[in-house]
């Protein structure tokens, strides 16, 4: 069910999930009706696209050195926020880039497709989830299983895993409940833990997209891919919800422009 939202926006509702969207087409809420539990930290929002300078000492297209993060642009704005149907579509713009996405409550997942016309040069493009959760360490899927990392920077060894990779999921827990992000091609993520007035809460970013111009090649990726995944309620592990499709891409003879096409999944995990 699909309905406008007293402040602006729309709310996203069935019998497992209600989800905030507001006028600006960011996620304010995403309430778990069983759990009785709010997933978005307090005064925060998901769904958050940021945009960071990528500037690396050296080896643009492999490397990311950690001081990207100090230059970061949230996109907030948006040219369009409207419902179609049961789900809602965002509209924005960047530099000489846009973005669509598609957010549609379907049963106990929330699908949110995100498509992006790209025409940047050393950018980052990270997608944010601030989460209600207080969690001292992660797990993200590996080949034949999963690792665990530290959410803390108390270390160097620990500082230093500033971006790392996954592969379906990156799963946050506490004692009782946890919250995963899971897609089906998107291998780069960062995961930090914040304390403030409100307590401790934990944001996880799925790295999208990255435009290098330099070495070790001056012909930066560009091109269609498209894949769907979709955030759905899991017993006992978030990979039982790892059904994923896909799409071919146009040819490199098609005249359609450059494009880079993403499904990103936000999956809550009650564990019982």
């Amino acid at each position: 069910m699909a309905r406008a939202r007293e402040d602006g926006g729309f709310v996203l509702e069935n019998d497992l999930l209600r989800v905030e969207i507001d006028g600006r087409g960011l996620v304010v809420s995403a309430f778990d009706l069983r759990a009785g539990r709010e997933t978005v930290a307090p005064g925060r929002a998901a769904n958050l696209l940021q945009l960071h300078q990528d500037f690396p000492n050296k080896w643009d297209a492999w490397d990311v050195d950690e001081f990207y993060r100090h230059t970061v642009t949230d996109l907030t704005e948006a040219e369009d926020v409207r419902l179609d149907g049961d789900s809602v579509v965002v509209r924005r713009s960047f530099g000489a880039s846009a973005v669509t996405q598609r957010l549609t409550l379907a049963g106990g997942r929330l699908e949110i497709g995100t498509e992006v016309d790209w025409h940047e040069t050393e950018k980052f493009l990270k997608l944010a989830f601030p989460l209600d959760v207080r969690a001292d360490r992660y797990a993200s899927e590996s080949q034949y299983g999963h690792s665990f990392r530290a959410t803390h920077t108390n270390t160097s060894w620990e500082a230093a895993k500033f971006e790392a990779c996954n592969h379906r999921f990156v799963h946050v827990e506490e004692p009782g409940w946890g919250v995963a992000v899971v897609n089906d091609s998107t291998y780069g993520h960062d995961v930090t833990r914040e304390v403030d007035e409100h307590g401790t809460t934990t944001t996880l970013r799925v790295s999208l997209l990255r435009a290098a111009p330099a070495s070790p090649t001056r012909r930066p990726t560009r091109g269609c891919t498209a894949s769907g995944t979709r955030w759905c309620r899991a017993r006992r592990s978030a990979t039982r919800c790892a059904r994923a499709t896909s799409s071919t891409c146009p040819s490199a003879a098609s005249p359609v422009p450059p494009r880079w096409s993403r499904w990103s999944r936000w999956t809550t995990t009650p564990w019982w």
